[in-house]
């Protein structure tokens, strides 16, 4: 029997893969953003063509804004709807999530031989337990 090559690996190592990962994510991240502006919108009883008028933009780049699919959407447009609605924009610019893996995997190691030295070499199994506990809480502590 044929075994699966992605048996094993995760849907984004699967996208990657098939080079299509970037677009994916770029994708992803507009499906997000046109859903909370359009939901912000319905929440503030804005119609589009109120929401284009108090943006100062016309009505075609509004649904342009508001289209999921469309992903040609400028941060200035982006700008003027969250201003409108009362919200912020932010974006960050983070990790690439390999490389936070790999900096935790260090982190862990390093908390490991901490522990192993506070314990003058005696190493438990309750030890290692508590460096996965203190690795949970430094991840729920950062940003990413």
């Amino acid at each position: 029997m044929a075994k699966n090559k992605h048996m094993g690996s995760s849907f984004e190592d699967f996208l990657e893969e098939d080079g299509i990962l970037p677009e994916t994510k770029e994708v992803a991240i507009k499906r997000v953003l046109a859903w909370h502006i359009a939901k912000a919108m319905e929440e503030q009883k804005l119609s589009q063509a109120e929401m284009a008028r108090r943006m100062h933009t016309s009505r075609a780049s509004l649904k342009r804004l508001l289209d999921p699919r469309n992903s040609s959407v400028t941060l200035r447009t982006m700008h003027k709807a969250a201003t409108v609605l009362g919200k912020e924009l932010r974006i960050e610019l983070v990790e690439h999530e390999r490389m936070q893996q790999a900096t935790l995997e260090a982190l862990r190691e390093e908390v490991d031989i901490g522990i192993k030295d506070l314990n003058n070499g005696r190493y438990t199994e309750y030890d290692k337990n508590s460096s996965h506990k203190i690795l949970e809480k430094i991840k729920s502590r950062r940003r990413y």
